[in-house]
């Protein structure tokens, strides 16, 4: 696993009111899996780790990622190092959502790579008038009515490691795997792509071009992955393919008892396995 040096006693100090099972895996090194229950200030002891590390990189070319699962959870943490950070530390962050991440720094400047995404493509969301539009489309092609569950149905399909549609539309809605391709051949076709394709094309340039995630791994000292038991499949893939270069540590926070992500193709059993892959110490 990436071994990486203990912070010194100056940076060893936290900049956060802790507890002294809250500190204990801030000052550890190494790879770290910490499992938090609701309560335990998991969003603090991220913070304090975030605050540390990015102390330590003041000065160099290398910053560290802050990856959550919510808009909200960003601001939140965003928030925070504005109160306690200092410039200089603020700019050694990247606090973002896997979506964001994957499209500034893997998708958007690697889009060449990927020759299914369009040129100057933009992101379908389920409020995008498009995606009704498109949605209908489908539909009229198999002469069936829009009916109450139609739209979110087909908002639930994500692609998987293989490229196939999965998701609670299909399991249990209207939704087929060829209806599924089908949206997704207008969408690219329209210029467009979902928030499941971030990760998938991300995906396929990593796992093809070596290169990319060398450059990503190089850019980022440490990864600190929030609620980590909603890690999917196509995500796990796209760490490892980081970690594969052994030049970042990886800091995992999540609560196996609280995954919501399940529909989305979540389980806390692909956390475990990407904890014992990089030989996480578990806290």
């Amino acid at each position: 696993s990436a071994r990486l040096h203990r912070p010194s006693d100056r940076l060893a100090k936290p900049m956060i009111s802790l507890t002294a099972e809250q500190r204990a895996p801030i000052i550890e090194d190494g790879n770290i899996y910490l499992s938090a229950c609701p309560g335990s200030g998991k969003t603090r002891v991220i913070t304090a780790k975030l605050l540390l590390l990015a102390e330590g990189q003041v000065g160099s070319p290398r910053s560290i990622a802050c990856i959550t699962y919510t808009n909200a959870a960003v601001d939140e943490i965003e928030a925070r190092l504005k109160q306690m950070g200092s410039r200089s530390i603020i700019d050694c962050t990247e606090v973002s959502t896997i979506h964001s991440f994957c499209l500034q720094y893997i998708l958007r400047p690697y889009r060449w790579l990927a020759k299914d995404v369009p040129a100057r493509f933009r992101i379908l969301t389920r409020e995008s008038p498009d995606f009704e539009r498109l949605v209908t489309a489908v539909e009229d092609e198999i002469g069936r009515t829009i009916g109450r569950t139609t739209f979110d149905d087909y908002a639930s399909i994500s692609m998987g490691l293989d490229g196939e549609p999965y998701g609670p539309g299909i399991e249990r809605g209207i939704v087929t795997a060829p209806l599924a391709k089908r949206l997704w051949q207008f969408m690219l076709a329209g210029g467009f792509i979902d928030f499941s394709m971030i990760l998938y094309y991300s995906y396929q340039i990593l796992q093809q071009h070596p290169f990319v995630a060398t450059g990503v791994a190089s850019k980022f000292k440490w990864f600190l992955i929030d609620e980590f038991q909603d890690t999917t499949a196509v995500q796990i893939e796209i760490f490892k393919a980081i970690f594969t270069h052994k030049q970042s540590g990886f800091f995992l926070v999540g609560d196996e008892n609280q995954s919501i992500y399940g529909f989305a193709g979540a389980r806390p059993a692909l956390a475990q396995d990407f904890a014992t892959h990089i030989e996480a110490s578990l806290d």
